[in-house]
């Protein structure tokens, strides 16, 4: 073949750090588009974006040169910084949790990720971001070890 043609789809979903509710109604809009432009710029394409006060979900469409952890990089960091620069100036509050949940998502099932992201408001009035982690966990078929938690918060370290 002369061209390369894809269509990857990947729903990504992270949350802040230790789980703080940073991400305010009247901020998150404005986050929504900054990551959308990021993305936009590195050549991934924004599907849907949407979350609620303590995580974000994201569907992108993902050209087949960009690594899953290289997009995560790029749009965590400079969203953290943006959103230190433009609303947590002092003190710099504002941080992802380091890790990330990214899954492949089929074209035929592309509207019903787009819709399940547009309702994350209305599914946290019943159940919590970790309880939604172990769902997508358990779905997937990803096994942790035991000694790995479910919730994505950092342990803060002990001793001198």
């Amino acid at each position: 073949m002369e061209k390369t043609y894809s269509r990857i789809y990947i729903h990504f979903f992270f949350g802040t750090k230790n789980s703080q509710k940073l991400i305010k109604p009247e901020i998150e809009k404005r986050l929504w588009s900054y990551i959308g432009a990021i993305g936009k710029r590195m050549g991934v394409k924004p599907i849907a974006i949407g979350g609620h006060q303590d995580h974000l979900h994201l569907l992108l469409s993902v050209p087949p040169n960009l690594s899953v952890s290289f997009i995560m990089q790029k749009l965590k960091a400079s969203s953290s910084k943006w959103m230190n620069d433009t609303f947590y100036q002092q003190p710099r509050k504002f941080r992802w949790q380091p890790g990330y949940y990214a899954f492949s998502v089929g074209y035929s099932q592309k509207q019903r990720v787009v819709d399940y992201i547009r309702n994350q408001k209305q599914r946290h009035k019943t159940i919590s971001f970790e309880e939604e982690c172990r769902m997508f966990l358990d779905r997937h078929q990803v096994e942790l070890k035991k000694t790995q938690p479910v919730k994505m918060v950092e342990k803060t370290k002990t001793g001198t």
